[in-house]
Formats: C-alpha cells, structure tokens, sequence
C-alpha cells in the first residue's frame, strides 16, 4: 500500500465512525451541539465516501477487467443483501399495500431495480 494513500483509509475508519454516531442515539446532550455534530459533521461521512471510492475506482480503472470485475463485485454484495432482506421486505410490502401472490416476480424485480428488498437500504 502506497503510503499517500494510507491517509484516505485512515479517513475512511473516521467516516465509519461517523456513520455509526448518525445512527445512534443523541451523543450530546446541549442541542445545538448535538445538532452540529450529527446533522452537519457526521453526514459529512456518505458524500466523503462516494468522492473517495470514486477516486480509488478511476485510479485502477485503467487495468485490465478491472471495471468488469469491480461491478460485478458490487452486483454480487447488492444481491446478497437484497436476498437477505427480502423476507422483511416482502413483510412490508404485504403490511403496506394489499399485493396478491401472482404479482411477487414483478415486485421483486421491481425492488430489485428501484428501491432494494427493505426501505433502509437506501
């Protein structure tokens, strides 16, 4: 690993961290401060990430099959979560619209494409 780039992984663990406090509870009990820390600071993590697996991505795009093999890679995570979740999915779904069993193909296909197998993948 090349030493330039040992600070953006370093600032990818940072982000992390900020993407857990987004999702916890209050951190700080002075509202302001609470404000600032997780509506301005820590959502600060998400854009940071598409910027900087962005610059990863163009920085060994070059290579040969790399494209292939990279989207192929996240099509394979995005499809095991999908999998993972289509039982809480489906659970919404069927709580939330009265969808009868010949439509689940379209559905799934559906969700696949537009908005994942659960609501929070997004």
């Amino acid at each position: 690993m090349e030493k330039r780039n040992q600070s953006l992984y370093v600032a990818q663990l940072v982000a992390s961290i900020l993407v857990v406090i987004i999702h916890s509870g209050t951190i700080i009990s002075k509202p302001i401060a609470h404000f600032i820390l997780k509506s301005m600071i820590c959502r600060l993590a998400v854009p940071f990430f598409l910027i900087n697996n962005a610059f990863f991505f163009r920085l060994n795009m070059h290579e040969k099959g790399y494209q292939k093999s990279w989207l192929f890679k996240i099509l394979c995570k995005y499809s095991a979560i999908f999998v993972l979740y289509v039982p809480f999915g489906l659970q919404l779904i069927y709580q939330t619209f009265n969808i009868q069993w010949h439509w689940l193909p379209f559905v799934l296909v559906i969700s696949y494409v537009y908005s994942g197998s659960f609501y929070h993948l997004w």
